[in-house]
């Protein structure tokens, strides 16, 4: 844990080297991403025979796991280990792909019960790791870089998402359903998700942390919470975002659902629809992913 320790002093070398590593980590964790979340989970929820409550259930993991970022506040500001939260978070986190590799050759009541566990902790700790994440980020990249150095990490994130999302779709189309050859295919991806995440997280442990400021005094979480919301326009932000995400997020994870199982699409077909309704989200509301 010793490589995990905050540094007291940054070299602009060692600042310049972990802004090249946060890009090249958008790689591995894209590649982690496209290949076991959105169509992809969707898709293998109904390979284990999941219902549509079930799909709704899953669909809603990751953003009801947002709710963990506020305690994640106390836990950073108290502890001050941004990396070594963000890194073990993702280790642990990410190994979930693995169960959910070897459940692809099960069906049942007790794999989706499994399936649903992994994908909540998968979420959950992702909301502690992104926290930590953020504020470590704040402080590693230069206020005047920080829209380009993002905007290229944003650029490898949608590239490697799209191909490596596209390759998984079309190896689906190619196998029958509920055969032998798809269940090796979706092991095969949330097998290869698990190791390019991993690599994501030993990349996120190589770069540097800015050693915190000591606290001011005691953290209260209240107060935190309250000092943006002073700010109009944050709160405003705050009611688009909600409203926005609520309103898509209701619908989209059912759509696949629709698209594969009543009018008989192809998920590479799913796969393209979705990436061009980011796509067009994203160029009309600002909005970008991590």
């Amino acid at each position: 844990m010793l490589g995990l320790a905050p540094q007291q002093v940054l070299s602009e070398a060692e600042r310049e080297r972990g802004l090249r590593l946060l890009v090249i980590e958008a790689a591995f964790s894209g590649g982690a991403a496209a290949l076991t979340s959105g169509v992809i989970l969707t898709a293998f929820a109904l390979h284990l025979g999941a219902s549509n409550v079930m799909v709704g259930v899953l669909a809603s993991a990751p953003f009801l796991a947002q709710l963990l970022q506020v305690p994640a506040i106390t836990l950073v500001e108290r502890w001050r280990r941004r990396k070594m939260i963000a890194v073990v978070s993702s280790l642990i986190g990410r190994a979930m792909l693995a169960l959910m590799a070897v459940l692809a050759f099960h069906t049942g009541t007790l794999p989706l019960i499994l399936f649903l566990i992994a994908q909540i902790t998968l979420c959950g700790l992702g909301a502690l790791g992104a926290c930590a994440w953020n504020a470590w980020m704040r402080d590693l990249a230069p206020e005047e870089r920080l829209g380009r150095v993002f905007a290229r990490r944003t650029a490898w994130l949608g590239a490697i998402s799209l191909l490596l999302g596209l390759v998984a779709a079309l190896a689906l189309d190619l196998t029958p359903a509920g055969s032998t050859a798809r269940d090796a295919v979706f092991a095969g991806m949330f097998t290869v998700g698990c190791v390019t995440g991993l690599i994501s997280a030993r990349v996120v442990a190589a770069m540097p942390e800015p050693l915190m400021p000591p606290a001011a005094g005691p953290v209260r979480l209240v107060a935190l919470l309250r000092e943006p919301l002073r700010d109009l326009n944050f709160r405003r932000l705050l009611a688009f975002v909600a409203s926005w995400q609520f309103a898509i997020n209701f619908a989209t994870p059912f759509f696949t659902v629709f698209i594969v199982r009543q009018l008989h699409f192809n998920v590479s077909f799913v796969m393209l629809l979705g990436w061009s309704a980011r796509s067009r989200t994203s160029a009309r509301c600002g909005c970008g992913e991590r």
